[in-house]
């Protein structure tokens, strides 16, 4: 955390006052802790099962029949939120909190996910039709164009980067969390 952050935060809390700068992210983010959250994280147990990754919905009106998200790589989200910090005192000096929405501004379908993953990894993953689950959307991707008015701040990094730094972070997870 940048010095000018932690300036603000403690003079706010001296006075009493809370300051918030929300960042908020409706896609799914890549290179992950856990892997069961996510179609990325069922996909590497797929493949580390050797089993069929299963699509729930291809009925969507979207272009391929199959729910939309809007994956953001880990570290551009890093990135993205050290940005935050840096123009903190600029973006809340006349306003109590602020909301960003962070994310590629595109969407990658279920199946456009699945052709990455197998493009990227060394075994593909078969994948079998399922039914929608009930309340999932369409899609879900964000405006980007406040995080790169405001942040100076655009995704860097592509699905196919996020889907090979995940499987690299599969490999050893297990090794390093507890």
């Amino acid at each position: 955390m940048s010095t000018t952050a932690l300036t603000v935060l403690g003079a706010t809390a001296r006075h009493g006052r809370e300051i918030v700068a929300r960042m908020r992210y409706s896609g799914k983010v890549i290179t992950i802790l856990t892997p069961d959250g996510h179609a990325l994280g069922r996909l590497i147990m797929a493949k580390q099962a050797g089993e069929p990754f299963r699509i729930t919905g291809t009925d969507y009106p979207t272009r391929d029949g199959t729910g939309i998200r809007d994956y953001i790589h880990v570290w551009d989200l890093a990135e993205a939120h050290l940005n935050a910090l840096d123009a903190f005192d600029r973006v809340l000096a006349d306003r109590d909190s602020y909301a960003i929405n962070l994310g590629t501004g595109t969407g990658t379908t279920v199946r456009e996910l699945v052709t990455a993953f197998n493009e990227v990894a060394d075994t593909p993953v078969k994948v079998i039709e399922a039914p929608r689950r009930p309340g999932d959307p369409a899609g879900v991707f964000t405006r980007t164009d406040r995080a790169a008015r405001v942040l100076g701040w655009r995704a860097r990094y592509s699905v196919a980067d996020g889907i090979e730094d995940a499987l690299r972070w599969a490999a050893v997870r297990d090794t390093i969390l507890p």
